[in-house]
Formats: structure tokens, C-alpha cells, sequence
């Protein structure tokens, strides 16, 4: 659950890759893992552009096989699941309740009051926030340390933080715009 911009699938990407990691611990997948994470079977469905039940049902139905190697869990994303149809969500239902251990779901929502009770009951929530200014400054910071950015990069803050972005995505971005010599400007 967060506002759009807030880190929800980014973070469900991970804990995504976390689930078929065998390397780390939970949660801090090794960069191999992350960089070849199309090996594994993760589906990233965007609910704005199926929110009827055939759409669902077609996905739900392959949940039930178990995966195939390397993949030791078949995750599927739900972005904007708050588009779904109720009849959809229904039957997604179905698959939460009886679906094979080997298969994770995670819903990703801007509008949780839109998912249906009996659904949100069998999940997990965490809420996420958007960066404060002065988080996304230290982030700025840290990620332009790490690739050893010796030029001053007050410039490119101070115009993401006239144009409001918060996305540390855009953030990233920009950054590597402007370290490989772009205009600070011309990077936002």
C-alpha cells in the first residue's frame, strides 16, 4: 500500500528475487540473483490492463503448476490491483486459499478501500512512504559517492527538489545523466 512513486513494486521486484534466492538471507538477494532475475518465474501483471475475470483466470490457472528450475517460488505481481474487478478479485480468491505453497502473490495498491476485505485478510500489509527531501539527499549522496562522483551534486538536488521529484528511480536517473557529464539541467 503507498502513494504512486513510493517504492511498492520495486520492493515487491525484490522480494520477488528474495523468494528464489538461495544465496542470502531472506530479503537481501545477492546481485547475481538480481542481475539474472529473468531466470526465475516472476509475473508482473498490471491490473489496469486486466481487470476482468477470463484476464484473471488465465493467470491464476498457471499459478497452480509447480515452477520449474532454478525457480524454487512462482510470484506474481499485482500492480494497481485496486482496478480489478470485484468478480476478479473473487476469484483470486480462491487461488489464495488453495494455491500451492510454491506460489506467492503480492498486490501492489494505491486504493487498499477498493480491494475487497475478504482478500486484504489473507495478506500481509506494509504501507509504504515517500522519501522525505532530506532522505533523497542522502540517497543522492551515498549513490554518488558509490560510483565516485567527484563533482558537486548540490546542483542536480537542488533541481530535483524544484521540480518535485521524490522518485528515487527519476533520482537515479539523473544521476547517472549527469555523471557521465550532462548538464545537471538537461539530467532533470
Amino acid at each position: 500500500i503507498g502513494q504512486t512513486g513510493s517504492g511498492k513494486t520495486t520492493i515487491a521486484r525484490i522480494l520477488a528475487v528474495s523468494l528464489n534466492c538461495t544465496h542470502n538471507e531472506f530479503g537481501d538477494p545477492c546481485s547475481a540473483c538480481l542481475k539474472n532475475k529473468d531466470k526465475f518465474q516472476i509475473s508482473e501483471i498490471n491490473a489496469s490492463h486486466m481487470g476482468g475475470v477470463d484476464d484473471v483466470k488465465q493467470v491464476a490457472i498457471g499459478s497452480q503448476y509447480a515452477p520449474m528450475v532454478p525457480t524454487r517460488r512462482r510470484v506474481y505481481i499485482l500492480d494497481e490491483a485496486q482496478r480489478l474487478s470485484s468478480a476478479a478479485q473473487n476469484l483470486l480468491l480462491k487461488y489464495f486459499e488453495d494455491g500451492p505453497v510454491t506460489t506467492t502473490w503480492i498486490i501492489c495498491t494505491t486504493e487498499p478501500e477498493k480491494i475487497l476485505r475478504t482478500l486484504r485478510r489473507r495478506c500481509m500489509v506494509y504501507t509504504m512512504h515517500a522519501l522525505r527531501p532530506t532522505d533523497v539527499e542522502k540517497f543522492l549522496r551515498d549513490a554518488a559517492s558509490k560510483i565516485q562522483l567527484q563533482r558537486e551534486i548540490s546542483l542536480l538536488f537542488e533541481q530535483a527538489n524544484q521540480q518535485g521529484l521524490s522518485s528515487p528511480g527519476l533520482l537515479l536517473n539523473a544521476l547517472e545523466k549527469y555523471a557521465a557529464g550532462e548538464d545537471p539541467e538537461a539530467a532533470i
